[in-house]
C-alpha cells in the first residue's frame, strides 16, 4: 500500500492499480483499501488519464476517464460481495453514481444513475451505524432521480425521529422539508411546518 501510493505521488497510475489490487487480494475485509483504492481509480487516475497529454483528442482522454470509473464500479462491486455487513461501500457506490456515473451520461441529469445512487445510499442508510450525513444524502438523490415525494417521506421520516435520542441536523432536516412541501404544494393541514395565516 505504501508502494502505492509512491506510485500516485508520482503519478504512475498503472503501478499503483496493480498494487491496489494486490493488497485487496491480501486484505479483502479492508474497507479503507476498498474505499481508497476505488476513490484514486475513479477521482484520481481517471482524471489523470483524462487530462493526460499524450491523448490525441479530447473524447479519446473522456474515454480513458471513463473506463476508469468503470473499473471503479466493478472493484467497488467486489468489495460489497467481500463485506456485505457494513454500510461503507454501499455508501461509496452511491457516492461514486452520485459523483461521477452520473456525469458520464450524455443527457444531463442522468436519471438511472442517480437512481442507482439513491438505491446504494438508501442500503448504507439502513445500517444503524450509518452516520448522519449518510441518511441526509439519501432523500437528496431520491429528489436527482426525480422522485421528489419519496424524498420528502424520506425526510419527514427523519424528521419524526425522536430529537433527544437522536444526533442530527435538525436545521437541514427542517429547511429541506418546507422546501418540498412548498414545491409539492402540500396542503397547510398536512404539512409538518404549517404556514402561519397572516
Amino acid at each position: 500500500w505504501i508502494q502505492g501510493h509512491s506510485f500516485w505521488e508520482k503519478r504512475e497510475w498503472l503501478r499503483q492499480y496493480r498494487n491496489i489490487e494486490v493488497v485487496v487480494t491480501l486484505q479483502p475485509q479492508s474497507v479503507m483499501f476498498w474505499d481508497l483504492g476505488q476513490w484514486h481509480m475513479a477521482w484520481n487516475i481517471g482524471y489523470g488519464s483524462r487530462s493526460d497529454p499524450k491523448n490525441r483528442t479530447e473524447a479519446e482522454g473522456i474515454k480513458r476517464e471513463r473506463e476508469w470509473h468503470e473499473k471503479a464500479r466493478v472493484f467497488l462491486e467486489r468489495g460489497i460481495e467481500n463485506i456485505p455487513n457494513r454500510y461503507d461501500l454501499y455508501f461509496f457506490m452511491g457516492w461514486l453514481y452520485y459523483g461521477k456515473l452520473s456525469k458520464d451520461c450524455d443527457e444531463p441529469p442522468c436519471r438511472e444513475a442517480f437512481c442507482k445512487a439513491a438505491e446504494f445510499f438508501g442500503k448504507a442508510s439502513s445500517f444503524p451505524d450509518a452516520p448522519q450525513y449518510v441518511t441526509r444524502i439519501y432523500p437528496r438523490a431520491l429528489e436527482q432521480c426525480g422522485d421528489i415525494k419519496a424524498a420528502y417521506e424520506q425526510w419527514k421520516i427523519l424528521w419524526f425521529q425522536d430529537h433527544t435520542k437522536v444526533e442530527q441536523a435538525w436545521n437541514i432536516i427542517g429547511r429541506e422539508i418546507k422546501r418540498l412541501e412548498d414545491q409539492l404544494k402540500i396542503p397547510n393541514d398536512k404539512r409538518v411546518f404549517p404556514k402561519i395565516e397572516s
